[in-house]
């Protein structure tokens, strides 16, 4: 169960409660209590679909390609999930920014328009909530896949040999390579968990103590 899309549920399911109380006396009300928990509802069943993250995978099976995978990373935008192998890294695009922009945008006006600024909050939050969803099923069916395949839309490869340093921070992966520099945002919860790996697969790596 996700937590966050949970949290927007409860707080749907709450607004709306307690604006169908106060309905009863000001009917102008009706309108965004009954999107509240319809809202809430969609949100909770959400929840219940949206399963968390597996975060930081270290995969110690010899045979196995594929060595190190990060369930969540961004760039620009973009949404990826990061599969290291002996020999390169893999990002397999999950999301863009242009999609939860653009589904905000039309949820807040629909929520607006039939509740008010409380309802354009509701709707913006349920947004979010079902791109948690969308993107949680694009990993599952990217990890039933094959990972270290870079030819999915939006996919990206980076041979090591490409690479001239590698820094991990608290919250960044920092990739330097011959042209240019690639930053790419994780969790804090990562890095720790990501650091001795690295530090075997790839040879010019730096990391700030995390």
């Amino acid at each position: 169960m996700r937590i966050s899309i949970l949290a927007t549920a409860a707080l749907s399911l709450v607004v709306g409660l307690v604006l169908l109380e106060d309905s009863v006396a000001n009917p102008i009300f009706l309108n965004t209590a009954v999107l509240g928990l319809i809202l809430g509802g969609l949100n909770l069943i959400l929840a219940i679909l949206t399963r968390s993250g597996g975060g930081v995978e270290v995969r110690t099976n010899p045979a196995d390609p594929v060595k190190l995978v990060v369930d969540k990373a961004a760039m620009a935008t973009t949404i990826y999930l990061m599969a290291f192998s002996d020999k390169r890294l893999v990002l397999k695009r999950l999301s863009s920014g242009k999609i939860t922009v653009g589904a905000v945008l039309i949820l807040f006006i629909v929520g607006l328009v039939l509740g008010g600024l409380i309802g354009a909050l509701m709707g913006g939050g349920t947004a979010i909530s079902l791109q948690e969803f969308a993107t949680q099923k694009k990993r599952e069916a990217v990890k039933n896949g094959n990972l270290l395949d870079a030819s999915g839309k939006g996919d990206l490869e980076i041979p090591y040999s490409e690479l001239e340093k590698v820094e991990l921070t608290r919250s960044r992966v920092r990739l330097h390579m011959k042209d240019r520099l690639v930053r790419i945002v994780v969790s804090r919860r990562y890095p720790m968990k990501m650091q001795p790996v690295l530090q075997n697969l790839i040879g010019s790596f730096s990391a700030e103590k995390v």
